[in-house]
């Protein structure tokens, strides 16, 4: 019996994602340990201190600190996070977008 091979490489990613954010690229952490944490917050998410914290986990805390000091609106923040959560899910920015847009309008706020 011949033994099985799987030959996986090309499946990996190993570069960070990177998210460009007012012409700056910004790398996030798209580690196994970064992700489950910023899962961990977004179970028990609450405006806007979450953004801030999911942004800590993925782009750690200077850059995040950097981003809330911009002093922008709730609108610009919500796309900043759905495209950092997107980068390090591995997935569209419109997948997580309408993700965010479904659990919001099961679960209004007002």
């Amino acid at each position: 019996m011949s033994k099985r091979i799987y030959n996986i490489t090309d499946k990996l990613m190993t570069e960070r994602p990177v998210v460009i954010i007012d012409n700056e690229e910004f790398e996030i952490d798209d580690s196994l340990v970064a992700t489950s944490k910023s899962l961990e917050v977004m179970a028990d998410f609450k405006m806007p201190d979450g953004i801030f914290e999911v942004l800590k986990i993925h782009l750690g805390e200077v850059v995040a600190d950097k981003l809330k000091s911009y002093g922008r609106s709730l609108e610009y923040y919500q796309v900043v996070f759905y495209a950092v959560v997107a980068a390090a899910q591995g997935v569209e920015y419109d997948e997580i977008a309408s993700r965010f847009q479904k659990s919001a309008e099961q679960h209004p706020v007002l």
